[in-house]
């Protein structure tokens, strides 16, 4: 075999391997992927989200649409609400443990305090979305059961500000993880190059992005 065949067999093969590699890596980011979308918490929130924003998909009245904008603000608002609770609660607690020797008792209640008002928030988060399927005909629900995770996911990414959706997933304990971000920020990208870099997910809407914890208005 002559050096240069060798060079090329070697350089294809490397590349061949190459190849399957970056393969390998796209499967496991979309088995990552995924299995994140099929998080109840992930779907409760692409369901508050995206539900009121399916007037095509689902055929939605202006009737249903209104109760469901209704349902998202509503819960929108108490998160809000309770996560301006869990920062003040967590001032105290810092507060607290910044002396020396603090009351075992007032950290016990602090603690509690902050567990109750999370647990308020995730039964809201799981009380909104059933709230929202009794809005619709068993036909519309059925449809909606029909739904890959993906198909809801970009009905979100195509009518929501990703850094409220992901302000949400995060106050309700969802862990997006990188293989999550990354999708949502495709979406994003994609969805700023079909609207020649405008639209409402972004910059251009909203410069400053909210603060995790603190109010903000909600559309």
């Amino acid at each position: 075999m002559s050096k240069t065949i060798f060079v090329l067999t070697v350089s294809m093969a490397l590349g061949g391997a190459a190849g399957l590699l970056a393969a390998d890596e796209h499967t496991d980011m979309a088995a990552m992927m995924e299995s994140h979308m099929n998080s109840p918490v992930h779907r409760e929130v692409m369901t508050i989200y995206g539900l009121p924003e399916m007037q095509t998909q689902l055929g939605l009245s202006a009737p249903q649409t209104a109760d469901l904008q209704r349902l998202k603000k509503e819960f929108l608002a108490k998160s809000d609400d309770v996560a301006g609770q869990i920062a003040a609660r967590r001032k105290e607690l810092d507060a607290l443990l910044a002396v020396d020797n603090p009351k075992s008792g007032s950290v016990k209640s602090l603690f509690e305090k902050l567990a109750s008002l999370h647990a308020e928030l995730q039964f809201a988060g799981f009380e909104t979305p059933n709230k929202m399927r009794a809005v619709l005909t068993s036909e519309q629900r059925t449809k909606l059961d029909g739904m890959k995770p993906m198909d809801v996911h970009h009905v979100v990414m195509s009518s929501a500000k990703m850094s409220d959706v992901e302000q949400t997933l995060q106050r309700l304990g969802f862990d997006e993880g990188p293989s999550m971000k990354m999708g949502m920020q495709m979406d994003m990208k994609d969805k700023s190059e079909s609207k020649g870099g405008m639209g409402k997910m972004g910059m251009d809407v909203a410069p400053d992005a909210p603060a995790a914890d603190s109010p903000h208005n909600h559309h």
